[in-house]
């Protein structure tokens, strides 16, 4: 089951997948131009956070590039990867709770119905995002320049505009 919250106009991901297993996987971040940051958590059957992939990139390059894992109390207990020196954000902080809306429904993990023979779908088929289910527009060039706009809106304009 995925849920998307994602908003491909904004830069701002938000996808929940829940997998076979009963573990969750909740991606947050943005993507801007200049400045990327993508949290991957995984937490269990139950909801506790397991493990988090953190990577975040700037106009100055990569800053961070780390895997956590936290303990059954939810605790840091171990980081790994790349760190730039000047990056000195926790990985907590950037670390989210679980949307309301994943926490409050059950986990329903399916009985196998097929036979133990058969293809079970690629995980690529259970993340598909709103990025990639939202049709291309017209021309593409009209579509960046709306959304640049809408980041960098032009400080002597007050719809933003540059015209």
């Amino acid at each position: 089951m995925t849920e998307v919250h994602s908003d491909p106009q904004t830069g701002q991901l938000d996808t929940v997948v829940r997998q076979h297993d009963g573990t969750t996987v909740y991606t947050h971040g943005h993507r801007f131009p200049d400045n990327v940051q993508i949290v991957e958590q995984r937490h269990d059957a139950q909801g506790k956070l397991q493990s988090a992939k953190l990577t975040w990139s700037g106009f100055a390059g990569q800053v961070l590039d780390v895997t956590a894992t936290f303990d059954a109390a939810g605790k840091l207990v171990k980081e790994e990867g790349y760190r730039a020196p000047e990056m000195t954000t926790p990985v907590t902080e950037l670390v989210k709770s679980l949307p309301k809306e994943v926490t409050a429904a059950p986990m329903q993990v399916p009985a196998s119905t097929t036979p133990a023979t058969s293809q079970t779908p690629s995980p690529a088929t259970a993340t598909t995002t709103a990025a990639s289910l939202a049709p291309l527009p017209a021309t593409l060039p009209d579509a960046l320049a709306e959304g640049l706009h809408r980041i960098y809106p032009h400080p002597d304009k007050p719809d933003g505009s540059d015209t």
